[in-house]
């Protein structure tokens, strides 16, 4: 369980840095 938590939590602080470029993109791609 411990190990799981872990690893999700990196994929998950992982998808939170990259979650702002992909707005970033999306936002002038629709602008």
């Amino acid at each position: 369980m411990l190990a799981t938590d872990l690893t999700l939590g990196e994929l998950f602080d992982q998808s939170l840095e990259n979650i702002p470029e992909s707005l970033i993109l999306s936002l002038n791609l629709t602008n």
